[in-house]
């Protein structure tokens, strides 16, 4: 994910802002389109988080105690963040229809807030390795991106291009300040204390 991804949620959020504000394309009231497509730009961009493969190489009772093929690499959540867009989407609903798109004043994201916090939750409960660990716990999103914010910025005065850079740098931040803490095993190779990590 890192730094390329962000750039990449960037241009496809300013593809979608600038598709809505032409002349030739649909309403920005058109509320459903708008939804669904900036769903899936952020679903796309999470569908790449991982976390830090376990520091300490599981243990078990009986020889070898200590997990001979330990090796290191990424974690991928085994519930992809796409499966579960419509939580997102069904947030950023929520709040176009709680918001007057026109006044900073009554903007209310704050369902889309919560909306990709619950996906980052959902999405972080059990993770995997390509070499066989499996690390189930629990995702703490820390940060709320602060959609209202990125909003502010067009409001104010900004082109398209800054309220897709503002809202990618949001949504980057916000992903890479969860936490997830667990325990981790491999058959019969226990992690010897809990695996934390940040997504990446």
């Amino acid at each position: 994910m890192g730094l390329l991804g962000a750039i990449s949620l960037k241009s496809d959020i300013q593809d979608i802002l600038d598709h809505h504000a032409s002349d030739d394309a649909e309403s920005p009231e058109d509320t459903d389109t708008f939804a669904e497509s900036l769903t899936d730009a952020i679903v796309d961009y999470l569908d790449d988080v991982q976390i830090d493969y376990p520091k300490a190489p599981g243990v078990s009772a009986a020889p070898p105690y200590t997990d001979p093929s330990f090796s290191s690499g990424n974690m991928d959540p085994i519930v992809s963040p796409s499966s579960l867009s419509s939580v997102l989407e069904a947030g950023i609903k929520a709040s176009i229809a709680a918001s007057d798109l026109d006044s900073a004043s009554a903007s209310n994201w704050a369902a889309a807030d919560s909306a990709f916090a619950a996906l980052l939750v959902a999405a972080g409960i059990v993770w995997q390795s390509s070499d066989g660990y499996i690390a189930t716990g629990a995702t703490v999103a820390a940060v709320p991106v602060g959609f209202d914010s990125s909003w502010d910025v067009g409001l104010n005065g900004g082109s398209t291009a800054d309220v897709a850079f503002d809202l990618a740098t949001r949504v980057h931040a916000a992903t890479i300040a969860a936490i997830f803490t667990g325990a981790y095993l491999k058959a019969a190779f226990i992690g010897p204390g809990p695996h934390v990590s940040t997504l990446s």
